[in-house]
C-alpha cells in the first residue's frame, strides 16, 4: 500500500495497480523487475531464434500489458 500526497492531504491511500506475471517465451527469456503500473518486460531469444511481438510491453493503468508477450521463432 502506498501513501500518497494530494493537494497538501496525507494519508490518501490506495492499491498499486499490478498486471500479471508474464511467461518467458519458449526459447527465450523475460527480464523484468516489476510488475506495477509503469513496469517494463523485455523479452529476448537465444541463440538461433528471433522475436516475434514486441521487445519490450509495459504494465498499463488498468492492469493489462499494452502488447501480447513476443513468441521465439526458429
Amino acid at each position: 500500500m502506498l501513501i500518497l500526497k494530494i493537494n497538501n492531504k496525507e494519508n490518501q491511500k490506495f492499491t498499486e495497480i499490478s498486471c500479471p506475471e508474464p511467461k518467458s517465451p519458449e526459447n527465450g527469456d523475460a527480464q523484468f523487475y516489476k510488475v506495477t503500473q509503469g513496469g517494463k518486460v523485455k523479452f529476448t531469444c537465444d541463440a538461433g531464434y528471433s522475436l516475434d511481438g514486441q521487445e519490450i510491453i509495459t504494465c498499463g493503468a488498468d492492469g493489462s500489458w499494452d502488447h501480447f508477450p513476443p513468441r521465439c521463432i526458429g
